[in-house]
């Protein structure tokens, strides 16, 4: 869920990625990615500070990955209208050095 910050894609874009590398990642559209039946206590996590839209895809930064701390398993269903939310435990990268 996109909670600020600048945001250049769609609304196609379902909060669900695939890491392209460690610095990039892209999101197809729709439903295109199936999201998890289920989540677990914690939920690694891409961080992103750069979001665009291309056609239907979405890609972007991943400018850290955390950890977070599901909040309310029991309300997520794996569709749009029930997302799961979460508190930050802790960072697993922080974000990677600017190419030379």
């Amino acid at each position: 869920e996109i909670t600020g910050g600048a945001f250049e894609g769609n609304a196609s874009f379902k909060g669900y990625a695939m890491p392209i590398n460690a610095m990039l990642w892209m999101s197809p559209p729709g439903n295109a990615m199936r999201p998890p039946a289920t989540l677990g206590l914690l939920v690694g996590t891409i961080v992103t500070t750069r979001i665009r839209g291309q056609g239907d895809n979405a890609s972007g930064n991943v400018a850290g990955v955390v950890v977070l701390r599901v909040e309310d398993r029991a309300g997520y269903r794996p569709d749009p209208g029930h997302p799961a939310r979460g508190t930050m435990e802790t960072p697993l990268l922080p974000e990677p050095a600017a190419a030379p």
